[in-house]
């Protein structure tokens, strides 16, 4: 096998808690509980007290939301009874996103009829006396919806702060390692499961630059360009697997009826807006462009259902990059992840049994547990990468940790 020399990063939600981002836990408190939210004009759901530009039914949606997460809840928590495992709002959007894809048509699951049936049952009476514009009734298939928008775009909210610029040296041991790892014109690969702007923020104030799959600026835009990842270029190189909190689908404004009939959907592209303005963006030859969805953040949310959409644009180009990039190296460095996404688990449990030599250093304050909380595949090998020394614990927080410290773990590992 062709290696390289420098490690795989994967980075999970543990990794910018440190630079002041919420906890899993606390993301969780504020689906289910934080008040004001209200619903912007474009359909996209805000925190904080409403403005002119909001919708004057975003209270009445924000009560029926509310049953139905708790309904979503309670299901989880029964689940969860004897495990003692938190519900989390990925479990939360999970069960909905079912729900949704059920009343919606999308996919057909007679398993979770009867459980729709059932919270229909418990909430039509509730609903009945949520009242809209024009004294309509809030209908279940409309809630399940939006209750699926509602999630996302609350948890982006939180997460798209800008990162504590004293804080961000909580990442130093990764920027250190990523510097490190493509000098001499090398390749240093990060994956990261976050939504946030921790990472890229730290890069930036290092003066580190990173290839990231968009293009260079086009006017107002940069857009998705999947062939900047084909061969993962020299330098560091930032796979955001689950999307941003600044990424959006956008689509040219339509120029001609004809144009907006038509719809064009091969000129639907991922973007990242470059300036700071409410108008519409334009691109260097002055198109102007609108976001789909109100500018719905293009991330994944949930469990199991996330990977539904790993086949989907960008994020088929995005996990390939990561299979490729761990198909180059010898060495992973994982940070701040519990090991709870099958998806990015099977990667790695196919990327472990292709070579005996392949080695992976966790750094995790709770690495001692991460075997009782991972998902089954990792969890069953767990044992054995560690007596095999083809897996090496790190138990500390990753902002206590240093490069030289994950490095000398590496090369301890190396039989």
């Amino acid at each position: 096998m062709t290696t390289s020399s420098a490690p795989v990063w994967l980075l999970g939600a543990g990794a910018s808690i440190g630079a002041g981002m919420p906890s899993t836990g606390q993301l969780t408190e504020t689906v289910r509980f934080a008040q004001p939210v209200a619903r912007h004009t474009n359909k996209r759901w805000r925190l904080g007290a409403p403005a002119t530009a909001e919708e004057p039914e975003s209270s009445i949606w924000t009560s029926a939301i509310r049953h139905l997460l708790a309904e979503a809840h309670a299901l989880v928590s029964r689940l969860y009874e004897d495990q003692h495992t938190p519900v989390s709002y990925e479990d939360l959007h999970y069960v909905v996103c079912q729900m949704a894809d059920l009343v919606s048509g999308e996919y057909d699951n007679p398993a979770v009829g009867p459980l729709v049936e059932g919270v229909r049952a418990r909430l039509d009476p509730q609903l009945a006396t949520m009242r809209l514009s024009g004294g309509l009734p809030v209908k279940f298939q409309e809630l399940v919806l939006e209750t699926t928008h509602f999630v996302v775009d609350v948890v982006a909210a939180r997460l798209s702060a800008e990162p504590d610029c004293e804080k961000l040296g909580t990442l130093r041991a990764v920027v250190d390692g990523l510097d490190d790892g493509c000098a001499g014109d090398g390749t240093a690969v990060v994956a990261t499961l976050n939504h946030d702007k921790v990472l890229e923020s730290a890069l930036k104030a290092r003066k580190v630059t990173f290839t990231d799959g968009f293009d260079l600026r086009d006017g107002d835009l940069r857009f998705w360009s999947p062939r900047a990842l084909e061969e993962l270029p020299p330098g560091v190189v930032l796979l955001k697997v689950h999307g941003s909190v600044d990424w959006s689908r956008w689509e040219p404004q339509a120029a001609t009826q004809a144009d907006e009939v038509e719809g064009k959907p091969e000129e639907r592209r991922v973007g990242i807006v470059c300036v700071s303005s409410e108008a519409a963006p334009k691109d260097a030859c002055g198109r102007a462009w609108s976001a789909k969805d109100g500018r719905q953040p293009c991330v994944l949310v949930g469990t199991f259902n996330k990977m539904l959409d790993y086949a989907a644009e960008p994020f088929f180009d995005l996990h390939a990059a990561f299979v490729r990039s761990l198909r180059r190296t010898d060495r992973l460095v994982v940070c701040g992840y519990g090991f709870g996404d099958k998806g990015v688990n099977r990667f790695i449990c196919n990327w472990m049994a292709a070579d005996p030599g392949n080695r992976m250093v966790v750094v995790d304050e709770k690495a001692a547990s991460i075997r009782e909380r991972a998902r089954g595949a990792i969890a069953r090998s767990w044992s054995r990468w560690l007596e095999s020394h083809r897996l090496t614990r790190i138990d500390q927080k990753l902002e206590h940790v240093t490069w030289r410290q994950i490095a000398a773990a590496l090369s301890a590992s190396t039989p």
